[in-house]
């Protein structure tokens, strides 16, 4: 009985807190995450960039 209550009391405590309330660790754990697929996102970029500038150096030095 007793670990229904709490159960209970935990669910009713995790819809208060995505009504309304800031938590500050999910909003760290976001930015984080942001920054993580941003890094990611560049290197990707860079390396494209380093291949399409490598094919077109092969490519010139061979007319």
């Amino acid at each position: 009985m007793k670990t229904e209550i709490k159960s209970l009391y935990f669910d009713s405590a995790k819809k208060d807190q995505s009504s309304g309330r800031l938590d500050v660790n999910d909003l760290l754990q976001r930015n984080k995450e942001k920054e993580k697929a941003e890094k990611h996102l560049n290197r990707v970029i860079v390396l494209s960039a380093t291949a399409v500038a490598l094919f077109v150096v092969v490519i010139v030095s061979y007319f």
